[in-house]
């Protein structure tokens, strides 16, 4: 298992602390969810040459890519295809949000990328509504039109069979069928059905199931820790320790 920092790009003051802690080992690998309107200091994390997964940003920061505004959700899909570039990035993550799965795909399509990675959704949106790309058969409708892979997030899952009303195991065997490429993990609990992104030693998902899932594919595997960002990236990396020590 390959443990990455979730920062985002408004997170530039970062940077250092971040590169410093995947040159020494405390963790593999960063995940940057980019937001086009923070850009600064790209070049220290390129010149660094660390291994990036880059992530869109998302409904709650300005970008939908299911919405109905389609023209500019493509010129920013080709914003991001730029700055994975840019930065050399291994895979690059997008959310399906709210809106229609039908106008994913049309954004999705416009660019031919085999770094592109589909992520499932909880059902239930932060913001209130319903989410598209929680359910197995859109997920697998959208990488089937668009042949991208897929990375799946446990946090998301547990809440999305929350919704469903089945077991947070049933799920994720479903999803695994989908052959994830990487994983995010973070921690949230039965009370409500939208995201929370707790610390790892908080909630209700059984971690070292969530491990064990992830060993048994026998494959290296890039781990995302998602937790509230706490003094710098400390929190981050103490989350890391404690889901490496399961």
């Amino acid at each position: 298992m390959k443990f990455g920092l979730k920062l985002h790009s408004s997170n530039h003051l970062l940077y250092r602390d971040a590169i410093d802690a995947i040159e020494s080992g405390a963790a593999d690998y960063l995940e940057l969810t980019y937001l086009p309107s923070e850009t600064c200091y790209l070049d220290l994390l390129r010149e660094a040459k660390i291994p990036i997964v880059l992530h869109s940003a998302h409904a709650g920061q300005g970008v939908n890519y299911s919405g109905p505004e389609l023209g500019r959700n493509m010129r920013e899909l080709a914003v991001l295809i730029r700055a994975a570039d840019h930065l050399d990035a291994r895979h690059i993550i997008v959310h399906p949000d709210r809106g229609q799965i039908e106008n994913f795909v049309k954004v999705l399509n416009t660019v031919q990328d085999s770094r592109l990675l589909v992520e499932n959704m909880p059902k239930a949106a932060v913001a209130g509504g319903d989410c598209v790309g929680f359910a197995r058969e859109e997920l697998e409708y959208v990488m089937q039109k668009c042949s991208c892979g897929f990375c799946l997030d446990f946090g998301h899952a547990f809440k999305a069979a929350l919704s469903l009303e089945i077991s947070f195991g049933d799920f994720c065997n479903n999803l695994l069928g989908l052959h994830p490429s990487m994983f995010h993990v973070a921690q949230g609990g039965s009370a409500v059905e939208h995201d929370e992104h707790l610390d790892l030693d908080q909630g209700e998902i059984d971690l070292s199931y969530v491990k064990n899932i992830i060993h048994a594919l026998g494959q290296e595997s890039f781990v995302t820790i998602e937790v509230p960002f706490r003094d710098g990236i400390s929190n981050t990396l103490k989350n890391i320790e404690y889901m490496a020590s399961l």
